[in-house]
């Protein structure tokens, strides 16, 4: 039997009242649940581009340093040889005196530079990118490879007007032994860039 009668319209404000405050917990529920999956997509697309960007990073740096051996190589092929004969040939009004062999191979490395361009191009528009993911000391490390069509224009233009010495030499030209300062340096960034790179790489797995 029943102590008291029941108060069905104090009872219904409860109910509603509870009904309330379950939806409004469910809102902050789905509010949280919300703003944690947009940042777990967030994390998940930086290290997405993370990945792609150490991905082409490495790859151009690469790209580059087959550049660079095929810039430096010491023995130019026939057709290459011709090619600057050709042209010292056609701009011989202009140059002066006729052409010597340090002009030949003066101009041999400059059609090397040209050939290689794009590769060259194409590292730097990477690099800023580069910087803004991974920082600025890898930014500094591919930039060293960069400084190698300078060095190779100033030390052409030296053989151009003065000839061949141990200075020009060993800029334009590749050996492979220790005493080959360039390719040594820039197997050091290389070793630096994989370093630091391999890390976002290993994150795909």
């Amino acid at each position: 039997m029943l102590c008291g009668s029941i108060d069905w319209a104090a009872t219904g404000q409860m109910l509603a009242g509870l009904g309330t405050w379950a939806g409004a917990a469910a809102i902050v529920l789905a509010a949280v649940l919300g703003r944690n999956a947009i940042a777990d997509f967030r994390e998940q697309k930086l290290t997405e581009r993370r990945i792609d960007y150490a991905e082409r990073l490495l790859s151009q740096i690469r790209i580059v340093s087959d550049a660079i051996r095929r810039i430096r190589q010491r023995y130019p092929s026939q057709v290459e040889t011709e090619k600057a004969m050709q042209i010292l040939a056609s701009d011989k009004a202009e140059k002066g005196p006729p052409f010597d062999q340090n002009h030949v191979d003066a101009t041999i490395a400059y059609e090397r530079l040209k050939t290689e361009t794009q590769a060259f191009d194409g590292l730097r528009q990477l690099i800023p990118l580069a910087e803004a993911y991974f920082g600025q000391d890898v930014g500094k490390q591919a930039r060293r490879f960069l400084r190698i069509p300078h060095m190779v224009t100033n030390h052409a233009n030296r053989l151009w007007n003065v000839g061949h010495d141990a200075g020009v030499d060993e800029t334009l030209y590749f050996t492979g032994n220790k005493a080959d300062t360039i390719t040594h340096e820039l197997q050091k960034s290389l070793d630096a860039l994989d370093k630091a790179l391999v890390v976002h790489l290993k994150s795909a797995g």
